[in-house]
């Protein structure tokens, strides 16, 4: 699929997700096959689900992708995943891994995006909500994450517990 879907930017999308708890990474990579690389210009955009879906997230990023992983995340049984998104530049986006278990090398997270996103797991919707994603947005504006799997799954297992 990268190499049918091109964008003149050489850019993709890998999206977290952890309950209503979303980063989109808009990342940029000049190979072929698309990872997150610690390119300067890759961007973290965060928010909520619930700002997404009602256009009120202020994210300088496609309203249509915005919108679209809003509605998956909605839809979706599973607590937390992950999908790579590669776009066409007109506003066509198509995912192409969605991985629900993701796994991977945890290097260089800024802490602030594992807390943003365990708080999805450890505050559901009907619970005390914690900081808003607003609170998030204005803090976290580093470089994309490279893997979120091993917090998470830390933040669920003591849930359990």
């Amino acid at each position: 699929m990268e190499r049918l879907v091109t964008n003149p930017e050489g850019s993709f999308y890998r999206v977290y997700f952890c309950g209503r708890q979303i980063i989109i990474a808009h990342a940029f990579t000049s190979g072929l096959i698309k990872k997150l690389s610690g390119n300067p210009r890759d961007t973290n955009h965060v928010s909520e689900m619930d700002y997404m879906l009602d256009g009120s997230d202020g994210l300088s990023i496609s309203s249509r992708l915005k919108r679209e992983v809003a509605i998956f995340v909605q839809r979706s049984p599973i607590d937390y995943g992950c999908l790579d998104i590669m776009h066409d530049g007109w506003d066509n986006y198509y995912v192409i891994d969605p991985n629900l278990t993701p796994t991977g090398a945890a290097k260089d997270i800024d802490s602030r995006l594992l807390h943003f996103l365990k708080h999805g797991i450890l505050h559901p919707p009907n619970a005390n909500r914690g900081p808003s994603a607003t609170f998030w947005r204005r803090r976290l504006r580093s470089r994309a994450c490279q893997s979120v799997t091993g917090e998470i799954n830390r933040a669920v297992e003591a849930k359990r517990k």
